[in-house]
């Protein structure tokens, strides 16, 4: 069922990656890219699982968890980004206190990769190491999240000066429209009776990303692609020495 699951979001991942047909409701014949795919990870997957000894199944099972715990930071912080582009929940985007909700998660949860990454890598790390570390980390994340606020207060008030609208009840996504200054507006309205248009996504890292914004999703991409190399190299050392 794993299998299933993993290699079908994949493939339709890719799908629309591609912008190819990507969906089970498609016949074989109108998308034969999205099944040869679909097919072809599951007999993959299969074949590794068939030949593969208890052993180097339970390295794969370390190294899945392990990468689990690696990129579950980046897709909490691209799911905050969508909760926080109007385009996308439309009259139910975020608010201050949702934001400030999610960074305290998001934090946590990169707080927990590092440690999990430091203690894979270095196993003579003590528990008063990891400790000092997540203090530190702490103190990173308090500084980090109110320069973040003041930044995002300091263009939204702006944004709105130039717009001429008000800036009172101003919020941390960074919106400005007739929904600014009546909170409960985003709430009033029924998916039905809303019709936003489709999101521009390249907003989040192009040229026209804020630079704030811009520097973190690159932090982020960067730390991921070490960490990633990292745990497929400790993997690799662990089936050598075996």
């Amino acid at each position: 069922m794993g299998a299933n699951a993993v290699a079908l979001a994949t493939t339709y991942t890719l799908g629309d990656t591609v912008k190819k047909r990507h969906s089970l409701h498609w016949k074989i014949s109108e998308a034969p890219v999205f099944y040869v795919g679909y097919a072809a990870l599951i007999g993959i997957s299969a074949t590794i699982t068939l030949v593969s000894n208890d052993h180097v199944q339970g390295l794969i099972t370390q190294g899945v968890q392990a990468l689990a715990g690696v990129l579950l930071p980046s897709a909490t912080v691209f799911l905050v980004l969508l909760c926080n582009d109007r385009p996308v929940p439309g009259p139910w985007v975020n608010s201050v206190r949702q934001n400030i909700v999610a960074g305290i998660i998001v934090w946590a949860l990169v707080l927990l990769s590092l440690a999990l990454t430091a203690a894979t890598f270095f196993p003579d790390l003590t528990t008063a190491q990891l400790e000092l570390g997540f203090g530190i980390g702490t103190v990173v994340g308090i500084v980090g999240g109110a320069f973040v606020a003041l930044r995002s207060r300091a263009t939204t008030r702006a944004a709105a000066a130039r717009e001429g609208t008000s800036t009172d009840a101003s919020d941390a996504t960074g919106l400005a429209g007739p929904d600014r200054g009546r909170p409960n507006a985003r709430r009033s309205s029924t998916p039905t009776a809303w019709s936003g248009a489709r999101p521009t996504w390249p907003r989040w890292s192009g040229r026209s990303s804020p630079p704030l914004r811009k520097a973190g999703l690159i932090t982020l991409r960067g730390y991921l692609l070490l960490a990633v190399i990292l745990v497929i190299v400790k993997i690799a050392q662990l089936a050598a020495g075996s």
